[in-house]
């Protein structure tokens, strides 16, 4: 009688063993390919942050250089001017080189008044589409925001690829728990077959650890 107590104990060691592991294959499975949903969802947010970054930077660059360089040009009226003014002589040339210098002051406040008209974009610009209007307005403030969030799911990317990696490594353990225990059932009872029932189950339960610290961190 003890010697079929203690079979009939083992027998069902192992096929609890076996339930369990079938169970948290099952749980593993899902959570690796929930896992690699959520890091291609990841990449691909973070390579169409990216692209914005580089359409908004592109698109601006050109508008800030043409009004850095036309306030550039005009600001250069106004200095010639006053170049002009220090470096004439006293009495008649001098008085020139002021009525000059005045009216180069006028024509540069003129320029910089168009240079900030042609430089800011329009509220309503029936020209252009909303996304190509949206790239033209867009400030060094909206990339570095963009920036953040290119960042971020990167970071979110690269957490889920650790998950999906740790997951995978948990479903070898149950696999390598599985087999102990099919082994262990053709053993049969005795030490050996208690062995690999004891290694199947210390397998098992760290693979169960090993995934709910994954998930949970």
């Amino acid at each position: 009688m003890p010697e079929i107590d203690s079979g009939a104990r083992f027998r069902k060691w192992v096929t609890v063993l076996v339930g369990i592991a079938a169970a948290t294959a099952g749980v593993l499975a899902f959570a690796e390919a929930e896992a690699n949903r959520q890091k291609e969802h990841g990449l691909v947010e973070s390579a169409r942050d990216a692209q914005q970054i580089f359409v908004r930077l592109g698109a601006n660059t050109q508008l800030l250089q043409f009004s850095g360089n036309a306030t550039r040009e005009a600001l250069a009226v106004t200095l010639q001017g006053a170049a002009r003014v220090r470096s004439s002589k006293p009495g008649q040339p001098r008085a020139f080189a002021i009525a000059v210098a005045q009216a180069d002051k006028q024509a540069s406040d003129r320029l910089l008044a168009v240079v900030k008209q042609m430089g800011a974009v329009p509220a309503h610009t029936s020209g252009l589409d909303p996304r190509t209007a949206d790239a033209v307005r867009s400030s060094v403030a909206s990339a570095k925001a963009l920036l953040a969030k290119q960042n971020a799911a990167a970071e979110a990317a690269d957490r889920w690829a650790t998950r999906q990696e740790h997951t995978i490594f948990a479903l070898g353990l149950v696999a390598i728990a599985v087999a102990l225990a099919g082994l262990a059932g053709l053993m049969g009872v005795g030490r050996p077959g208690r062995i690999a029932a004891a290694t199947g189950s210390i397998a098992l339960v760290f693979a169960i650890v090993w995934s709910a610290v994954t998930f949970l961190t």
